[in-house]
């Protein structure tokens, strides 16, 4: 795979991640497997 292959997917992930975490990030924390607010560490 070519770094600019590599790069190109990187942006398309990170594209399409980034508005999930703006807006439901709750949801998308939920959905990965952590966990979101007061008391995430206990």
């Amino acid at each position: 795979m070519k770094f600019k292959t590599l790069m190109i997917t990187k942006a398309v992930v990170c594209l399409s991640f980034a508005p999930l975490l703006l807006f439901v990030p709750g949801q998308l924390l939920n959905l990965l497997g952590s966990s979101f607010g007061p008391g995430a560490y206990k």
